[in-house]
C-alpha cells in the first residue's frame, strides 16, 4: 500500500505512522489506569499532550470507556459545565482545560480532589485534564494537597 508524504508525516492531528512515545508514556498510562486518581497533563501547545492521551486510550486501554471532551468544541461545553455543576460517574478527558472560565475550572478541580480523597467510582468520575501550562498551577491553588494528583509534563 502506498501513502503520500503528508499521510505519513502529519503536522496536525494524531500521527498514524510516526507517533513517538514520550519518555514518560508508561507513567502517564499507569496514572490514567489508576482508579480515582486525577491526572493533569500540561505543557506548551503542540508538545503532544492530547496525542499521548489519545494514543494511550487507543492502544493500551481501548475498553476503558473514556469520554473525550474539549473546551474548544461548542458541543462539549454543556457536558463539561454539567460535569462541573452536577458531578457524574464515568471516565472523562477534558482537553483545553485552560480555556474554561475560572469558576468551572475550580468546580472541576474540587471534583477531582474529592475523587482522589474519597475514591468512590460510584460517586465520582475519573478525570484526565489536559491544558497549556498554567493549568497545573491554577489547579494547585484549588486543591489543598498536591499528593492526591499526579502532575505530568
Amino acid at each position: 500500500m502506498k501513502y503520500t508524504v503528508e499521510e505519513v508525516f502529519r503536522t496536525e492531528g494524531i500521527p498514524e505512522f510516526t507517533f513517538v512515545r514520550a519518555s514518560n508514556f508508561g507513567e502517564i498510562l499507569v496514572d490514567i489506569r489508576t482508579p480515582g486518581k486525577p491526572v493533569i497533563i500540561e505543557g506548551q501547545s503542540g508538545t503532544g499532550k492530547t496525542t499521548t492521551a489519545k494514543k494511550i486510550l487507543e492502544e493500551c486501554i481501548p475498553a476503558a470507556g473514556f469520554q473525550y471532551l474539549s473546551a474548544r468544541r461548542t458541543i462539549d461545553l454543556p457536558k463539561i459545565i454539567a460535569l462541573a455543576e452536577d458531578g457524574a460517574t464515568g471516565h472523562f478527558i477534558i482537553d483545553d482545560f485552560h480555556r474554561l472560565d475560572d469558576g468551572i475550572q475550580t468546580k472541576i478541580a474540587n471534583l477531582a480532589k474529592l475523587a482522589a480523597e474519597e475514591y468512590d467510582a460510584a460517586v465520582y468520575p475519573k478525570l484526565v485534564l489536559i491544558g497549556i501550562n498554567q493549568v497545573g498551577s491554577e489547579l494547585i491553588l484549588c486543591m489543598t494537597s498536591q499528593s492526591d494528583v499526579e502532575f505530568t509534563v
